[in-house]
């Protein structure tokens, strides 16, 4: 993956599909909460919690985890230069909090880094990078610490080709088992869900707009953010050692 591929002619095009990686709004903000509640990371006593997330892009989830007032420290790594300067313009987020740097070269400590955050990266890299950077996943977390990680799989309905053809980046493409197989021999797993599993599960947390869904029979029915939500990803969430 190159720095290149992700100027400002890729922010533009993603853009025109209706993906806008500066804006910043309600779907953020619930996403958030959804991870912190799935995750139990707000159970955990960690003194001077941190967060990381990796492949930030604009940074626009690691303004909505910030926001949740769970962390006391949030950092955001990405390799586009220009997806990060934006970012720091348009949703005032600081040079500490907002890094251009590679997902195979961290630059944090060893053990320093409590809750990484990683959406829609792995598809972006190839086989050595994905172990590199898990690698670094392992390096900069503590112990008990814990991974959210979301990626396009190959699934029923889902094809390598359709994986490979949604972004013109994408150059990985796996079936989910093989994710698996990847990502335990990494992490001791702590749980491995299906998106709609995980956001039936999710009903029970007390968040959600207040919308009313017409589609629903019976009156006053409440639309939370997860009976709307809907998409194609798979998530991992993972514990360290």
């Amino acid at each position: 993956m190159a720095k290149e591929d992700y100027g400002e002619e890729y922010y533009n095009r993603c853009k025109t599909k209706g993906i806008d990686y500066a804006f910043y709004g309600n779907w953020q903000k619930q996403y958030a909460k959804l991870v912190v509640f799935m995750t139990g990371i707000y159970k955990m006593d960690y003194r001077d919690k941190s967060m990381l997330d990796i492949g930030c892009a604009c940074g626009v989830n690691l303004k909505a985890f910030k926001e949740t007032g769970i962390f006391d420290k949030h950092y955001g790594i990405d390799i586009s230069e220009y997806l990060i300067n934006l970012g720091k313009e348009k949703l005032e987020l600081s040079e500490s909090e907002l890094r251009i740097g590679k997902s195979s070269e961290l630059p944090f400590e060893n053990n320093s880094i409590d809750f990484i955050h990683c959406s829609q990266l792995f598809e972006h890299l190839d086989e050595d990078e994905i172990l590199n950077t898990i690698s670094e996943m392992k390096r900069v977390l503590v112990d008990n610490g814990k991974v959210f990680i979301t990626l396009d799989a190959v699934k029923q309905g889902r094809s390598r080709k359709k994986v490979l053809e949604q972004d013109p980046t994408h150059i990985t493409a796996k079936k989910i088992g093989s994710w698996e197989a990847l990502l335990k021999n990494a992490f001791d797993p702590m749980k491995q869900l299906e998106i709609k599993e995980v956001f039936s599960k999710g009903k029970f947390y007390p968040g959600g707009t207040n919308d009313i869904d017409p589609l629903k029979k019976g009156e006053n029915k409440r639309r939370t953010f997860y009976d709307h939500y809907s998409n194609e990803w798979s998530i991992f969430i993972l514990k360290g050692k």
